[in-house]
């Protein structure tokens, strides 16, 4: 996630000693899911979007007919992320488990993957395969001509394989509209994020989000053991325990008058009997 010249470099000065700072689990050191940008402008396989509309008389969508129709899904459980995958034909309920420190994103990308590695694993040639997922960014991502992350990466190759002997759609399918495929995957993917994981961490690579999550975290953390061990504002370190993005956008969107008022109150630096009597008024 991060240069080995920032990492190993001999100078622990400047921007160097961030990450040490920053890093107290080892997050920004574990391998990456980013990788160098790759562009795509043909792929055997294509995406569709179709409307809620659509999916209310699933007749009208041509790729379930005549199919083999997979339902895909990623879930994320108290930390922990899974995957399932489910077909009435061929008859097919797999999940697994992913571990920490994998987005829901890589999860349901994990999904479609694992569909796809099915499909090869079968050898399945002239077939018409339909995979269905609820995630519109895992289905964006796939159809984009623009790749950065090596799990979306993977999975579009695997798939460019399966297409190149078969006819493959994948398409979008609203989630927990009581479409029986997809709740049979959602109860998979549930099962599988509630599974023990097997083997190293990370099982995906870090993620952007997951980095950007622990820098967070660390910057709460240091903020809120700052204001608490910093002498005086004993009023103000009662009404304000730790730092809120929601106090704050509560906070800007009021008038001039009214942050004002709120912030004589948090610091007690107002028309209040105490402060007047300390400045001698």
């Amino acid at each position: 996630m991060v240069a080995d010249l920032w990492r190993n470099g001999t100078s622990r000065t400047g921007h160097g000693t961030i990450t040490e700072a920053v890093n107290p689990n080892a997050i920004l050191e574990m391998v990456s899911d980013k990788m160098r940008t790759e562009f795509v402008f043909n792929k055997p396989f294509s995406v569709d979007f179709y409307s809620r509309d659509e999916w209310k008389s699933q007749d009208n969508i041509p790729t379930i007919r005549k199919s083999f129709v997979w339902y895909t899904d990623g879930s994320l459980i108290k930390g922990r992320t899974g995957y399932g995958v489910f077909s009435q034909s061929p008859r097919t309920a797999l999940s697994g488990s992913l571990g920490r420190n994998c987005s829901i994103f890589q999860a349901e990308i994990y999904g479609i993957l694992a569909c796809a590695n099915l499909g090869l694993t079968r050898r399945y040639q002239e077939m018409n395969i339909c995979i269905m997922s609820d995630s519109q960014a895992a289905l964006k991502a796939l159809d984009s001509n623009s790749i950065s992350s090596r799990l979306v990466w993977e999975c579009f190759n695997t798939l460019c394989k399966l297409g190149s002997r078969n006819c493959v759609r994948l398409g979008w399918v609203p989630g927990h509209t009581g479409i029986g495929g997809n709740e049979c995957a959602d109860r998979l993917a549930k099962s599988g994020a509630s599974m023990p994981y097997t083997g190293p961490e990370p099982s995906c690579g870090i993620s952007k989000s997951a980095a950007y999550q622990s820098i967070n975290k660390w910057s709460r953390k240091t903020h809120r053991l700052r204001w608490q061990s910093h002498q005086g504002q004993a009023l103000g370190k009662r009404l304000l325990t730790d730092s809120s993005s929601g106090f704050t956008r509560w906070l800007m969107g009021l008038g001039r008058d009214q942050v004002r008022q709120v912030i004589a109150l948090i610091t007690g630096h107002g028309h209040f009997r105490k402060h007047l009597n300390t400045i001698g008024l």
